[in-house]
């Protein structure tokens, strides 16, 4: 087995670093301004706000469970090749979820502004973790499964998605 160049090694590492950050973007935007404020996102993580809020079950718990689910469907569909970066981009993510749900006091500013403001962070966390070839493994790994068999493109399929 051929030993990984300083280059390869680099270019993981960078992506991880990726992940990571846009991981804490998206979590801590969730969290502060989008559940902070009695807002509910959409996808994966709304359905989880909503059980957190009515179930009084974890936030992060939740977004873990069913986004696993999500990702072994993927990993039928898409095969393994981005698996591992998946189940670490949720692992972190539902981790920062849970840290942050504890740690940051909620936005009680205008709702508008916790929407647009929340959402461009989310959006710019998730943009974070794509270009690093990760995925949260929600609506984001959803697009990709239609795009491989229907052509759509990822971008397009998130926000119906996400309002779905």
């Amino acid at each position: 087995m051929q030993k990984p160049s300083r280059e390869t090694m680099l270019g993981h590492a960078r992506d991880l670093g990726g992940i990571v950050l846009g991981s804490a973007v998206n979590a801590s935007a969730t969290t502060f301004f989008i559940s902070g404020c009695g807002l509910i996102p959409g996808g994966v993580t709304g359905a989880a706000t909503i059980l957190n809020r009515t179930a009084g079950l974890p936030l992060g718990g939740v977004v873990f469970v069913i986004s696993s689910l999500i990702v072994l469907a993927g990993l039928l569909l898409l095969g393994r090749e981005s698996f591992a970066k998946t189940i670490f981009c949720i692992a972190v993510y539902s981790s920062f979820l849970e840290l942050f749900s504890r740690v940051l006091p909620p936005f009680t500013g205008n709702l508008w502004v916790a929407a647009i403001v929340g959402g461009a962070f989310i959006g710019l966390g998730l943009g974070f973790i794509m270009r690093c070839r990760g995925s949260l493994g929600t609506t984001d790994l959803n697009g990709q499964i239609l795009k491989k068999y229907f052509g759509f493109t990822v971008r397009s399929v998130i926000p119906v998605m996400d309002v779905i």
